[in-house]
């Protein structure tokens, strides 16, 4: 943790997803993994209030099929959807606003036209 991070406030935790189920990663793959920091409640749902009242600590990751991270900004977007900003490419939280992140719910993330179900692995408190 940078110093600049020790300001996110406490609510804030990092959530791990991994691919779950897919034809060709059965019964899933951690190589294909988002990181998120976001401001979550005692119930595993996301505190919109909070990500407002914060937009830059609300991150996200990803695992690059080439290796690589990508890394950019989460924000709310339109039908409880989560918008992951990468800069050129958007993908997004299918109705993340309506899910609860605990370790082995499945979320449902928006990337290009495919939708792809990834399992939330752990969640970490700052």
């Amino acid at each position: 943790m940078s110093p600049a991070d020790r300001d996110i406030p406490e609510h804030f935790q990092v959530v791990h997803l991994d691919l779950a189920r897919e034809p060709d990663q059965a019964p899933g793959s951690a190589q294909d993994r988002y990181t998120l920091l976001l401001p979550l409640g005692p119930d595993g749902r996301i505190l919109e209030a909070e990500a407002r009242r914060h937009p830059g600590y609300c991150r996200v990751s990803r695992m690059a099929p080439d290796g690589g991270i990508v890394r950019g900004l989460m924000r709310p977007g339109p039908d409880r959807d989560w918008r992951f900003d990468f800069g050129e490419t958007e993908e997004s939280g299918f109705r993340f606003g309506e899910e609860r992140f605990a370790p082995g719910q499945h979320v449902t993330v928006l990337r290009g036209r495919d939708l792809y179900t990834y399992e939330v692995i752990v969640l970490q408190a700052l």
